[in-house]
């Protein structure tokens, strides 16, 4: 199943790396929106959370569920250094595409 951006059930307490993303002022300014919307929705849920949604997090969750999809899309994660080859080849094959017919 798909991860889902707003999250109602699938919290994990996994440790946290920092990093740094830049951002164009417009995508900045809708995560912040979307922080608002999301912790406005879990006002109306009754939902209490440890902590009220901030940008950063937002970001966190998007990542999240963009991987979810990109691995979703090519088949599964990679377990092993075989399974990374494997999914190169199959990728490099797709982004070619057919080759022509002579």
């Amino acid at each position: 199943m798909a991860t889902s951006y707003y999250p109602i059930n699938d919290e994990t307490d996994e440790e946290r790396v920092r990093t740094s993303v830049r951002l164009p002022a417009s995508q900045q300014a809708d995560i912040i929106l979307v922080a608002e919307l999301w912790n406005e929705l879990d006002k109306a849920m009754g939902r209490k959370r440890p902590r009220k949604w901030l940008p950063a997090s937002v970001i966190e969750r998007l990542i999240a569920v963009g991987l979810d999809g990109f691995w979703a899309q090519i088949g599964g994660r990679p377990e092993s250094q075989e399974g990374r080859e494997a999914i190169m080849r199959r990728a490099v094959a797709q982004l070619r595409g057919p080759k022509p017919k002579k």
